[in-house]
């Protein structure tokens, strides 16, 4: 996990031109490609980050904002996809961990 911690970390502090080439690049990328090694071990990274936090365990917060923000940056990229017919589901930015410890679910009623 540690290699994907500092990959968002390194996302996190690109300037601004610098990550639309990022987000303009990660567009690029074939549906599957994007999805199996992007968007799921970022989601599985962040889910790891809470369970640690939930078990009394510390973590480093700071990393969980930049997984989070990379997690943001690959969705917008993944829905100018959705938009060109290409993308991946949604639903593989979902976390059902994370919405039920989270009460995300409670929000959208």
């Amino acid at each position: 996990a540690a290699p994907l911690y500092r990959a968002a970390a390194i996302v996190d502090n690109l300037p601004s031109e610098h990550r639309a080439r990022f987000t303009k690049m990660l567009q690029e990328l074939p549906a599957d490609i994007l999805v199996a090694r992007c968007v799921r071990p970022m989601r599985e990274a962040l889910e790891r980050v809470f369970k640690l936090l939930f078990a009394g365990g510390s973590s480093d917060h700071v990393a969980a904002i930049q997984v989070v923000r990379l997690l943001g940056t690959l969705r917008d990229a993944n829905e100018d996809n959705r938009k060109q017919g290409g993308g991946v589901s949604p639903s593989e930015f979902y976390s059902p961990f994370l919405s039920e410890r989270l009460g995300i679910e409670e929000l959208r009623r």
